[in-house]
């Protein structure tokens, strides 16, 4: 091949290098600038030949090519120094450098030879690839967890300084499966067989251990590992955390305790609740039996004084056995009322869908009322609810056997049954009367046994009825209130179901 084609040979192959190819005098003036030098760098060839290699220079790596050149000089070659170039528009280019010296026909270095690698995609990988490594490590170390990696087969291959400074074990002890030394003997086999369902399946691997603090002490772990897969679904290595959970265990075992003393308690106490219902199931048999034996001898005895032998009597003596003949009915009354207050408690509900007009209905059946001409009972709409109908047909009862009493001096008495608008919550329903009404500032007496807001000279009764409506409500998980105002009767709201 002639000279000239193989200069034309040799420039054919620099031009189509995808590297900059430059040539540079020792004083550092270019020669020659290939094409990947223009696309790389931005100058055209023109521009860039018979210019000073400084204008490739950054600030701040001034004497830089200098000092590149003068190492060629002295026969040096320069391999892969990693470096910053400028381009013409002040972009920063990293490269990778290679500078050869170029020897005349006697050997003498009479230029150099620059070869201009560009490396940014390749840094800008490794400057992520350094700044995640980084953020792994800080992660790690400022996790509160022990955090630990094995390969694929679930040995340790690197170190795990985390779990050496938590249980004292040296570098060279964690090797293989050396770190489960620290692992209290009783859990070291069944760890090894949940660890290889995983890793059979390549799915999370978790459980809990004990392990040996590096005070001698054992501390349950929750561990969790997770296996990091390579493309072809095939695991790489395994990647997982350990977190001291012993204050957990202990608390939890403390709440077991705790739970368990407050079943002994209830159980202790039912035993009690059960004991005192016998003894109350004692009472009210007593209260039933012999309570009402004299009672109904002290009623039939006067009854039969005053039928019989009224003619003997002076007018104040009858009064006398009058007196005693009303309190023994209202005594016996008194009686059945505490029988039916201290059984509600006890009593088993039976709920059941309830339609409250037909207990309303029932309800004024037995107080004699539904035709009686002196009173005005108006019932109004009355939604379905669900309760003991037996018991909330008392509630009824009671009610309006109040209204009825206290409408008494009423020359056209007006009772008005009904139920507030729902609006989504649970059903209020009323009973509402035109009579004496009370003082709101003794509602809070209102239902309380014995308890009674007008004399019983002038109203009769035993001050035991709306306890008795309270309880009732208060087992169905309902409540009742009252409004008021003297001489203009009253209201008495109630549920027959928890509220929402």
């Amino acid at each position: 091949m002639r000279t000239e084609e193989l200069q034309s040979y040799l420039a054919a192959i620099v031009d189509s290098s995808d590297d900059a190819i430059i040539g540079v005098r020792l004083d550092g003036i270019v020669e020659t600038w290939n094409v990947a030098a223009e696309r790389l760098f931005g100058y055209p060839a023109p521009e860039a030949v018979g210019r000073h290699m400084a204008l490739l220079e950054p600030p701040e790596l001034p004497g830089e090519i200098a000092g590149f050149l003068a190492r060629i000089a002295r026969g040096d070659t320069i391999r892969h120094v990693r470096t910053v170039r400028i381009g013409k528009n002040g972009g920063r280019i990293a490269v990778s450098v290679t500078v050869s010296p170029v020897r005349d026909a006697e050997g003498r270095v009479i230029g150099a030879s620059a070869i201009d690698r560009d490396i940014g995609g390749q840094t800008a990988l490794e400057n992520a690839l350094r700044i995640s490594e980084e953020r792994y490590r800080s992660l790690t170390l400022a996790s509160a967890q022990i955090v630990w990696t094995k390969n694929a087969e679930g040995q340790v291959s690197e170190d795990w300084p985390m779990w050496r400074a938590f249980t004292g074990q040296r570098a060279d002890e964690l090797a293989g499966r050396g770190w489960a030394n620290a692992v209290h003997p009783e859990d070291r086999e069944r760890i090894f067989e949940v660890w290889a369902n995983a890793a059979k399946t390549a799915t999370v691997y978790e459980t809990e251990y004990r392990v040996r603090r590096r005070d001698g002490e054992y501390r349950h772990m929750a561990v969790r590992g997770v296996p990091v897969l390579e493309p072809g679904g095939a695991v790489r290595e395994w990647i997982g955390t350990c977190a001291d959970i012993t204050g957990r265990r202990r608390a939890e075992e403390e709440v077991r305790t705790i739970h368990a003393e407050l079943e002994k308690r209830v159980q202790e106490r039912t035993s009690q609740l059960e004991a005192a219902n016998h003894e109350l199931e004692a009472f009210s048999y007593s209260v039933s039996h012999d309570l009402r034996a004299p009672l109904r001898a002290i009623h039939g005895f006067s009854r039969i004084l005053m039928e019989e032998y009224a003619p003997e009597f002076s007018g104040q003596v009858r009064h006398y056995l009058e007196v005693i003949h009303e309190n023994a009915l209202q005594m016996g009354e008194l009686i059945d009322d505490l029988l039916i207050f201290s059984r509600l408690s006890r009593q088993p509900l039976q709920k059941q869908a309830i339609a409250p007009a037909d207990l309303v209905a029932q309800a004024l059946h037995d107080l004699n009322q539904e035709t009686d001409p002196r009173i005005e009972v108006l019932v109004r709409a009355l939604p379905p609810c669900e309760g003991d109908p037996a018991l909330l047909k008392q509630v009824y009862v009671n009610l309006l056997s109040n209204s009825i009493k206290y409408t008494g001096r009423c020359a056209q008495a007006r009772i008005e049954v009904g139920a507030l608008p729902a609006d989504g919550r649970a059903a209020v329903y009323y009973v509402r009367d035109n009579g004496v009404g009370f003082d709101m500032q003794y509602v809070h007496k209102l239902f309380g046994v014995f308890q009674r807001l007008h004399k019983a000279s002038e109203y009769p009764g035993t001050g035991i009825g709306l306890a008795i409506v309270q309880r009732i409500l208060q087992r169905h998980g309902g409540r009742i209130w009252a409004e008021s105002e003297l001489g203009r009767g009253a209201t008495f709201y109630f549920t027959m179901e928890p509220e929402p």
